[in-house]
């Protein structure tokens, strides 16, 4: 699961840097 939520962060990563903001990801809780 967690490297499909990266994958997808690297997808709308440019469209958040271009507006000025960027994301990171901190946990993925595979149990909930």
């Amino acid at each position: 699961m967690r490297t499909q939520v990266e994958e997808t962060i690297e997808v709308i990563r440019p469209a958040l840097q271009a507006d000025g903001g960027d994301i990171v990801l901190q946990e993925v809780d595979e149990v909930t």
